[in-house]
């Protein structure tokens, strides 16, 4: 699954983060299903912030699409910026 965020009014792309780190803790939860199982996911993220990576949303997309799929493959739970966020 992709989604797009934009987020406004951040001081730096770190501040990022801790609601990416928040996002991915939510969904490795367990829940539980029909029958009183348990199941639990876990996800990636992609990160490209405008404009390094890009200005245009198409370019944005293909670049954080990129680095999730980069996370994929790193391991579970990976956020991964196509550039360094800034410390």
């Amino acid at each position: 699954m992709s989604s797009c965020w934009c987020w406004g009014g951040l001081a730096d792309v770190s501040q990022c983060n801790p609601v990416l780190e928040r996002i991915l803790n939510s969904i490795a939860q367990p829940v539980r299903v029909k029958g009183g199982v348990e199941a639990s996911v876990s996800g990636s993220i992609g990160v490209a912030v405008a404009p390094p990576d890009g200005t245009e949303p198409r370019d944005l997309m293909a670049a954080a699409d990129r680095a999730m799929y980069n996370a994929k493959r790193a391991g579970k739970g990976r956020i991964i910026y196509v550039s360094a966020p800034q410390q």
